[in-house]
């Protein structure tokens, strides 16, 4: 036999050896749902890849535990063409993972690679145990009470809903408390093919709202919920989950009530309610929000989301009862013309909110002062105000020269102007922000800027002052010139 002959075999041997001691170890194993793989991952090995045979609309859980100390698990789906279509970092307890519910999207073969954070630049290892099951989720129908209940055999449960159009939901529920501390329990929504929206858990007195939940896209929707373990911090380790914990949610529609700038809305808000406001304003407008309630109540706060569900203002009352009031001015409407505005009650800290809480809001047109060309303004800024801001109707292609010079010792200039935010920001990176002034110490500082087309333009003057006890109130004076 020739040398290569007995090396090939010898080869052979070894390797259908290793295979035989460690199946767990291979680097390309098959699986089925139900099965449950332990492996390594080293900084010589830290990616581990495992292939299924799915279907579509096949519903599939993947779970990543370490066995070991030390590793932060990583998981990721690929398709048959090798690209990432799901992943999950520290979905399950701890830094371990839990990619799923996910719904297939075609027939094929799938790879799952169990890895760690970072990958190639991670620097955790360990042994881990993998499990690919598949599972089942529950329809939702809005205004229907869900009940479950999670123990240490179940801690998740997964619902479905399906959304046509653009829809702004409510979820609201409950959970009983043990032994005096509400149960580490999370709700999360995601897109069916796993693009997570929002997330939420529940307060110290075991409620949970996510409000407004805004479903923009048409197709299915799903609600994970999960109970977590206690971490001991003391002791440094996982309690066990001993007592079973029922839950209770209900998915709703909105109900808001339509008003125009200029209107002025009262009514009450009790813990766990909202009261939702919806209204139109061409992208760019400018306006004021301001409120107020009578001493003594619990305080409220007032935000208001675009129509693609992103919050972008608010304001509220002081939770330390200094005062009964707020003025938010000026506030730019971005993204889109039809918004929402909600007005709810708060919980700050440990203190729980209690009653009703009255409240008196006015969303109106800015009333923030107007900047002209070669007229020099002056004000005071600081302490318990942080801004004063100021709007300048601009050309595209003016170039302008903003001069901002201190009238006290306790003033150094400070200044950032905006525009408006183009609907393409993520892709071309700019996101309205013209320019800046920040000095830490008195005198006059200068700025030119090209304004890149027709609107409003808001100049914030901050101070650059401060001590140990904050920002130090100082005066300055504001000039604004038309170069060309």
């Amino acid at each position: 036999m020739r040398k290569s002959t007995v090396f090939s075999f010898m080869l052979s041997l070894f390797v259908l050896g290793f295979v035989m001691i460690a199946p767990s170890f291979a680097q390309d194993d098959t699986l089925t749902y139900g099965d449950t793989v332990t492996g390594e991952i080293t900084n010589e090995t830290y990616e581990v890849p495992y292939t299924f045979e799915g279907t579509a609309g096949d519903i599939i859980l993947v779970e990543m535990t370490m066995l070991e100390d030390g590793l932060d698990s990583y998981i990721q789906l690929k398709n048959a063409s090798g690209e990432i279509i799901a992943f999950n970092d520290d979905g399950g307890t701890g830094v371990n993972s839990v990619m799923g519910p996910f719904i297939l999207p075609a027939d094929g073969m799938y790879t799952i690679v169990a890895t760690r954070f970072m990958q190639a630049e991670g620097s955790s290892t360990g042994a881990y145990e993998l499990t690919l099951s598949q599972t089942e989720i529950t329809m939702l129908t809005l205004d229907e009470t869900v009940n479950l209940t999670l123990d240490a055999q179940q801690t998740r449960a997964s619902y479905m809903v399906s959304n046509s159009g653009t829809n702004i939901l409510h979820l609201a529920g409950t959970t009983t408390m043990t032994e005096n501390n509400a149960p580490q329990i999370s709700f999360e929504v995601t897109r069916a093919e796993g693009n997570w929206i929002t997330s939420a858990s529940i307060d110290q007195e075991g409620n949970i709202s996510i409000d407004p939940l805004y479903l923009t896209e048409t197709g299915n929707y799903l609600i994970n919920v999960t109970r977590e373990p206690y971490y001991n911090n003391a002791e440094g380790e996982i309690q066990p989950i001993e007592s079973p914990v029922d839950v209770s949610f209900t998915l709703g529609a909105v109900n808001a009530q339509p008003i125009e700038i200029g209107d002025t809305v009262t009514g009450g808000v009790s813990i766990g309610e909202s009261a939702y406001y919806t209204f139109t304003a061409d992208t760019g407008t400018i306006i004021r929000l301001t409120g107020d309630q009578p001493a003594g109540e619990t305080p409220y706060e007032v935000m208001i989301f675009s129509d693609n569900g992103s919050q972008f203002a608010g304001a509220g009352i002081p939770y330390d009862g200094s005062v009964n009031s707020f003025v938010n001015d000026p506030i730019r409407l971005d993204f889109g013309s039809n918004f929402l505005m909600v007005v709810r009650q708060v919980m700050y800290g440990m203190e729980p909110a209690e009653g009703v809480s009255n409240y008196n809001v006015t969303l109106s047109l800015t009333e923030s002062p107007t900047l002209q060309s070669g007229v020099e303004v002056s004000g005071t800024v600081g302490g318990d105000t942080y801004e004063n801001v100021y709007r300048f109707e601009g050309l595209g292609g003016q170039l302008i020269r903003v001069t901002l010079t201190s009238a006290s010792q306790n003033y150094a200039p400070g200044l950032s102007i905006d525009g408006n935010r183009p609907e393409d920001a993520e892709e071309t990176g700019f996101w309205g922000y013209i320019g800046n002034i920040n000095t830490t110490l008195p005198g006059s500082a200068s700025l030119e800027v090209m304004l890149p087309e027709d609107g409003v333009y808001l100049f914030h003057v901050t101070n650059g002052r401060s001590s140990n006890t904050g920002t130090l109130v100082g005066n300055y004076r504001l000039l604004v010139e038309v170069v060309q």
